[in-house]
């Protein structure tokens, strides 16, 4: 099965879970997920809010609805989600590289590296070459 039929297998399974059990906020998450990857933003919030909705403060679908807001070009929603998921969770690494990359996308070097360097001592490594490339001295 190519990967695109695991997402549509996964789809399928977890459109199936969240039916069954509306409140299964993991299954919200891992759906819009999904719905990201395919480049369905719209859908991939609307599934990030009912994750958060039924679990207040996750830190891991509040960075998911951040990066999906950043692709569609909402900044400001999306570094209010970024910061958001630090907030409720200051180890999530995968947070800080993405308003990282957010910021850098907007101009905001010195904002981005300081996310980077956090991002990198957290133990998120794909952050070192970006870091490296952006934020080390020439």
């Amino acid at each position: 099965m190519e990967s695109n039929g695991y997402l549509q297998e996964a789809l399928r399974l977890y459109k199936k879970a969240v039916e069954l059990k509306p409140e299964f906020a993991e299954a919200w998450y891992n759906l819009g997920n999904i719905y990201g990857k395919t480049g369905k933003y719209a859908d991939a919030m609307k599934c990030m809010d009912n994750a958060i909705r039924y679990k207040k403060d996750y830190a891991e679908a509040l960075s998911s609805r951040g990066i999906a807001y950043a692709s569609m070009g909402r900044v400001n929603e999306a570094l209010n989600d970024l910061s958001s998921s630090i907030i409720a969770n200051p180890k999530c690494a995968a947070a800080y590289y993405n308003r990282a990359i957010v910021y850098l996308t907007n101009g905001k070097r010195e904002l981005a590296c300081t996310d980077l360097n956090k991002a990198i001592e957290l133990g998120y490594t794909a952050a070192y070459a970006i870091y490296q490339k952006e934020c080390q001295k020439k």
